[in-house]
């Protein structure tokens, strides 16, 4: 305000000029495309799901990490397939053999953070998306251990025949 008091008269005001670096830390989430819910029979064939969009986020360049895991024992992760920097990747899973109901998988994207070391996870940021699979129960047919050939001459007596391994085919449900 100068000797004055005052700002509007600024012949008597002295000024400053400092200059300095700012270095701006973006820490962008990593990114990773929505993935579809999935639905199917108990004993399907083997599941794979393309994961698309996986990236650092923004124009960020860094090492990725990509992993996954399911809420249930439902459902087994048999692999996933990702090298970073790539942008896609695909999970393969399956349901357990004879079992039906609903699980959650979630997949999770993980950058290096600012120090580019996915070792170091202090300032690594991660991204999980989430996709329900709902494994559907069949009607499996019933068993019974299967039996020897017998032959009976007509003038036997009554014979009696044991069977064995008779279920209703769906583990009793």
């Amino acid at each position: 305000a100068g000797p004055d008091g005052d700002f509007t008269t600024t012949s008597d005001n002295a000024v400053k000029t400092v200059s300095f670096d700012i270095n701006i830390l973006s820490g962008l989430h990593p990114t990773i495309n929505t993935i579809s819910d999935r639905e199917l029979d108990e004993d399907a064939e083997i599941q794979v799901v393309e994961l698309n969009g996986i990236s650092a986020g923004g124009n960020e360049v860094q090492d990725l990490r990509v992993s996954a895991s399911a809420n249930s024992s439902l459902i087994e992760i048999l692999s996933l397939n990702y090298q970073s920097p790539s942008d896609s990747g695909k999970l393969r899973f399956r349901s357990a053999s004879g079992d039906f109901g609903e699980a959650v998988v979630s997949i999770t994207v993980e950058d290096a953070g600012a120090d580019e070391d996915l070792s170091s996870l202090a300032d690594n940021l991660t991204l999980s998306k989430t996709f329900s699979v709902v494994v559907n129960p069949v009607n499996d047919l019933p068993t019974i251990t299967p039996l020897n050939d017998l032959t009976i001459s007509t003038e036997s007596d009554v014979q009696t025949i044991t069977l064995s391994g008779i279920t209703d085919g769906d583990q009793g449900s």
